[in-house]
């Protein structure tokens, strides 16, 4: 429905344009007439010129904007990443201990339950509040 109605404007203002122009030519029908009524709107022109140029630059502001964020969301992807990979390994040690040396599998499963808190403390409220 959105590309029917894009088609359907984009048609309608070129036929307005088409129509403007050739009513143009109907009334004026000298080539300096012409120009010098074209001139008229030289203002307009620059009016339009200067609108764009500062759209461009809102524009290239929200990308800046955009960029930060997506930035941080890598970030704490990397840093959630590591912690992941923190618990794996301290989740085999811990397992890999346990029948050896009972000591260091308890610090093992600490490890891993404080590295569990910092991801549940840090990431699950990012979490809740994206979804």
């Amino acid at each position: 429905m959105n590309k029917i109605y894009l088609a359907i404007v984009a048609i309608v203002v070129t036929s307005v344009g088409i129509i403007i122009v050739l009513e143009i030519m109907r009334w004026i029908p000298d080539w300096q007439q012409r120009s010098q009524f074209g001139d008229m709107f030289g203002v307009v022109d620059a009016f339009f010129s200067g609108l764009a140029f500062i759209g461009l630059i809102y524009t290239i502001f929200l990308q800046r904007e955009e960029m930060k964020k997506q930035m941080e969301a890598v970030e704490k992807s990397n840093q959630l990443s590591s912690l992941a990979t923190l618990v794996a390994i301290y989740s085999a040690d811990e397992e890999k201990y346990k029948q050896i040396d009972n000591q260091k599998s308890i610090h093992a499963k600490q490890k891993k339950e404080e590295i569990l808190g910092i991801i549940e403390r840090e990431y699950s409220t990012n979490l809740n509040t994206r979804i």
